[in-house]
Formats: structure tokens, sequence, C-alpha cells
């Protein structure tokens, strides 16, 4: 059945393809399934992977996951940390499709989660210690070491029940520590029993920050870490010529994260 307004002679376009394809349920990849599914405990999870490997579509499913699991929990609050303005509205997007999928439909419970800018994390702290985020413009990890130096770790409250940081690389060591901290145990006397989940893609560090060592920073990804590998954004053909591009521009060989 052709959308509507759109003739016969116009299903040969790229556009028609591209409209057709959007109705198109999308088949989730044999990773993407099982990290779709995988129950989860209230404890850290990692998922590496390249662009266009599925992360987002995972980080709204484990909201949609932690959702019906702490829904009875009285003053329930999610947060969902990232980094770059333009993916709020496709992170918003996800949740709220795997939330219909799941209950057929029902009003997605917009009051207990909350989509947070990492500035909106940082600059109410820097204010209460006489700074602010303008002096640091994307320098977030350099905003939350000094956050951290002034206030302490003991210094930062917990605030929700559950985090989920999309693309962690573009925060570093520091931010993910304060971010860290600002989640509640569910047991007291086990500091890894903290709900933060991270999605990470060391490719895509177009800022450069230090790979945490997830230890430093209170967490023990132990068995608790997953990579998907592959991308379903671009070709391979596609992918490899930017590599190309890349490895003539940059020296490649002197990065850790390329190593």
């Amino acid at each position: 059945v052709l959308p509507e307004g759109m003739g016969v002679r116009e299903t040969n376009t790229i556009g028609y393809q591209l409209e057709t394809r959007r109705q198109l349920q999308p088949v989730l990849s044999h990773d993407q399934e099982r990290l779709c599914q995988l129950e989860l405990d209230g404890k850290p999870r990692l998922v590496r992977g390249v662009a266009g490997s599925g992360k987002t579509a995972v980080l709204a499913n484990w909201i949609m996951q932690t959702l019906l699991r702490l829904v009875d929990k009285e003053d329930l609050r999610i947060w969902a940390v990232f980094a770059n303005r333009s993916l709020q509205s496709l992170i918003a997007r996800s949740i709220e499709d795997a939330w219909n999928n799941e209950t057929n439909g029902q009003a997605f419970p917009w009051e207990k989660v909350k989509l947070v800018h990492i500035r909106e994390v940082l600059d109410p702290m820097l204010q209460r210690i006489g700074q602010s985020m303008d002096a640091f413009g994307y320098e977030y990890d350099k905003a939350a070491e000094m956050v951290l130096d002034r206030s302490g770790v003991d210094g930062i409250k917990p605030c929700c029940e559950a985090l989920f940081v999309d693309e962690a690389q573009d925060l570093g060591p520091s931010a993910l520590r304060l971010l860290t901290n600002l989640v509640n145990q569910s047991d007291p006397d086990n500091a890894n029993s903290r709900s933060v989940n991270i999605f990470y893609d060391n490719a895509q560090n177009i800022y450069d920050r230090k790979t945490p060592k997830w230890s430093d920073i209170g967490l023990d990804m132990r068995g608790r870490s997953t990579v998907m590998k592959e991308s379903f954004r671009s070709t391979k053909p596609i992918s490899e010529f930017a590599l190309n591009v890349l490895y003539q521009l940059s020296s490649m060989g002197e990065s850790a994260d390329h190593k």
C-alpha cells in the first residue's frame, strides 16, 4: 500500500524508499535482541559499541525495563544523561517507542524519567562553589574535577535510583565519577549496588577524553560489560573509506583508543 499522497510514478525515488522503510518495524540483530532482553539486577553495566550498533535502542529498553521493575517505588527517579543536545529528541523517542511496544501504548510516565544534559548537572554544583559552566565550555571533565575537589565525594548527594549515560566517551573520568555518586545504592553495604548504565564508544571520542578506569570511579564492571561490534549505520565500504581518510589525516598509531 502506497503512503498517502504518493503516486505510483514516484515509487523508484530515494524519497519513496526512505518513507516506506520508516513505516516498517525494525528487526533487531542478535546482539541487540540479547541485550534488550537482558534482565537487569540494579548493578552497573557497561555497553561499548561502534556508531550505529544500536546502543541507544538498548538504553531505551533498559530504561523501560527499569521503570517496570521499580514502578511501585515511591518517588522513583531515573536519569538519562547526555552531552550532545541534538541526541535528546532521539533518546526521548526511543524510550517512548520501547515503552509503547511493551505496554500496548500506555502513556509514558515522564514524571519518573528525566533527560538531563551534563551542563544541567554541573552548573548548579559549580554555582554552589562560586563557579559557572561558562568558564569551562565543553570541558565537562575539568568542571566535574573542580566540583569533586571542592566538595569531595561525600558532598555529592544521591538524587536518582538509576542512571543511564549515553555517549559517555564525551564526558571523561571525573564527570562519570561525579554522576555515579548521584545514584542511590540499593544495598547500603554493597558499593557496587548502584544502577549505573554506561554506553561508550571509544571510536567516537572526539574530545579526546581519557578512557576511565572503572574501579577508580567506584564501579566494578568485571563480567558486566558487552561490546557491540556491528554497525548498521553505514556499509562496510563506506566505513573503510572513512577510516582510510582518517588515518591519512591523523596518527592513529598514537591513539590509546585505537590501540
